[in-house]
């Protein structure tokens, strides 16, 4: 079972639970429920079909939706909202280590102007596009709409010595 999955199942457990508590359900209601879950995992992929669970919630069908769907391949570092079960936002950016990190945007900006000439032009410029790259990637993990960049032209550099 993979992390969206088991957590959908927690987030369901933790909701039957709490009805239980409070008297709108039963701890038979919940038995039957995972009595089917139980069923799928071990082989009955049909005792789903059709079923109407006892105790119904959004996590139910968030559930069910992940373990009937195709599983992602590479489900790591995803995390649910617990009320919403859709996937948190994640940095799309990997860090790499052999370069330092600045401090903050002026640390940044004050490392690209000890350049001089056309060096710091090519520095102060890849420095604004890595900037708005990472906007760009990070606005996409949020699910944020994403407006075409129409400041430049928007094809690939040719880096061929030819």
């Amino acid at each position: 079972m993979n992390p969206i999955t088991l957590q959908h199942l927690v987030n369901f457990v933790l909701i039957a639970t709490q009805r239980i508590n409070n008297g709108k359900a039963t701890e038979g209601q919940l038995h039957h429920d995972m009595n089917a879950i139980s069923a799928f995992l071990t082989g009955n992929k049909a005792v789903l079909v059709g079923f109407v669970p006892m105790i119904q919630s959004i996590h139910w069908d968030k559930l069910i939706e992940a373990l009937t769907s195709n599983p992602d391949p590479d489900p790591k570092g995803q995390e649910l909202h617990f009320f919403g079960g859709q996937p948190v936002a994640q940095n799309p950016i990997d860090p790499n280590h052999l370069f330092a990190t600045p401090e903050s945007l002026d640390n940044l900006l004050s490392y690209a102007l000890r350049f001089n000439g056309s060096e710091r032009q090519i520095a102060l410029t890849m420095m604004t596009m890595s900037l708005n790259l990472a906007h760009r990637l990070f606005e996409t993990a949020l699910g944020n709409e994403v407006k075409p960049d129409h400041h430049h032209i928007n094809k690939p550099l040719n880096h061929s010595s030819d």
